[in-house]
Parts: structure tokens; sequence; C-alpha cells
């Protein structure tokens, strides 16, 4: 019985497809695990110990194609944008912006690539 090629790459194509699809999940539960860690373990410039402790994520989304994850902040998630940014005072003028989220993210694509390239080899 002779061996049709085009149905053994498909098959190979196929389960090197899942593989990928499931390193690029777990790739991505690794990412965002890591940069709720990193916003945790930043030095921001302020104490609010119970606030930079409160960064978790968890996954938000999931289907066939993808997997999403959200990064937030359970304990007090009302003052990431103004602390991230600054605000207006009551008084006038504005608060001191601490980028503290932003730095970490601009990582994130980073350290997707560092774990892909340690799921796939």
């Amino acid at each position: 019985m002779p061996v049709d090629l085009a149905d053994v790459i498909r098959q190979a194509l196929e389960e090197y497809g899942e593989e990928v699809h499931e390193a690029v999940n777990e790739a991505g539960r690794l990412t965002a695990k890591d940069v709720a860690k990193a916003i945790k373990g930043s030095n921001p410039g302020f104490n609010n110990h119970k606030y930079l402790q409160g960064w978790t994520q968890k996954e938000t989304a999931k289907s066939e194609l993808k997997v999403e994850y959200t990064v937030y902040n359970r304990n007090r998630y009302q003052v990431a944008h103004l602390l991230e940014y600054g605000h207006a005072k009551k008084g006038g003028g504005r608060t001191r912006a601490f980028p503290h989220i932003a730095p970490v993210a601009d990582k994130a694509g980073e350290i997707m690539e560092k774990h892909l390239e340690g799921l796939l080899g």
C-alpha cells in the first residue's frame, strides 16, 4: 500500500500546530504571571505595600483559537491609573506620576518570547 506524502505532511503539520498552540497558551499564562510579579516587585517611588501586593493575573477569554490573560490589581484597581499618570489635585495643579505599569508592560513581549523559546526549544 503506497503512502500518500501529502497526508503524511498534513498530519505532521497538524501535530506541530497543536504543539505550538499549547506552547503559546502556556507562554501567555507564564508571561501574565511574570508581569504581575514584576509589578509587585517594582519600586515606583511610593510606599503602598497593599497596593503593590494586589497585582495578579487571570484568564479572561478562552476559545479554540486563543487564550487571553489580564493582569490587574485586585485590591486597589481604582488607584492604578491615578498613580501611573498622576491626576489633578482639588486645589489646582497635578500630582506626581509614578510610572510602574508601563515599563513592565513594555517588556511583556520579550518575556513572552523567552517563554516560547523555552517551551518550543
